[in-house]
């Protein structure tokens, strides 16, 4: 893959195009473009070596097509396009395909890191979608895990944030019950101090009555006394 536009990245089958290529936008994916050059009559004529050399173009052209369709659908929405080719003219006048990229869109997703961390997942399946990824393909699957590792961060950061918040209403919630029953305890001591000197004072009463009818003339010097 290469970097062809900001906030963005495209898979390369190749990082160097070959002598003689060009590039231009995809077409059928069919292996080799179908433009012929005409000429005289014979002159398609091929010796051994040419024809090697369009086996290999042919060849090379199915390959560059199944490794960038394989970023295409591995990307789904984030791809920004579809494959774009680079051609080479072969000996028999026919353009074969021998590079290509797909850009991909690798921005983060504004304030949403569990956004951010799918998408990072996917351009990581499509950086390495194809059978043989590239060096430039593993480099876009490593800032994809980079990606993914800040937006986990983030989400880590959340729920801790939300963890403490559950926890101090928990705390405050476990203490009011505390509360109330030490107010039910000073309730109680107090209402059984008040039931105590109630029958403390009975008892005085009662007392003094039972003195009263024992001794109802009292002499005068207890009187005095």
């Amino acid at each position: 893959m290469q970097i062809t536009a900001l906030n963005a990245v495209s898979s390369s089958y190749v990082s160097k195009a070959s002598p003689g290529a060009t590039q231009e936008p995809s077409e059928a994916s069919s292996p080799a473009a179908n433009v012929q050059k005409k000429g005289p009559a014979g002159q398609q004529q091929l010796s051994e070596k040419e024809k090697k050399e369009v086996e290999q173009l042919k060849k090379r052209d199915r390959e560059v097509r199944a490794h960038e369709l394989a970023h295409l659908a591995a990307a789904g929405g984030y791809a920004l396009g579809g494959p774009q080719f680079t051609f080479k003219l072969g000996p028999d006048g026919k353009r074969y395909a021998v590079g290509g990229e797909v850009p991909i869109d690798v921005s983060e997703v504004p304030d949403n890191p569990e956004a951010t961390l799918q998408k990072a997942q996917t351009i990581r399946r499509a950086a390495l979608a194809p059978a043989n990824p590239s060096s430039a393909d593993r480099a876009i699957a490593a800032k994809a895990m980079a990606m993914a590792a800040k937006a986990r961060q983030e989400l880590s950061r959340t729920q801790e944030d939300a963890d403490a918040g559950t926890s101090g209403t928990r705390s405050a919630t476990q203490q009011n019950p505390t509360i109330d029953r030490s107010s039910q305890n000073n309730s109680t001591t107090s209402t059984n101090m008040d039931s105590a000197s109630y029958l403390t004072r009975q008892a005085i009463q009662a007392y003094d009555i039972s003195s009263a009818e024992q001794n109802p003339h009292p002499s005068v010097f207890e009187s005095i006394v």
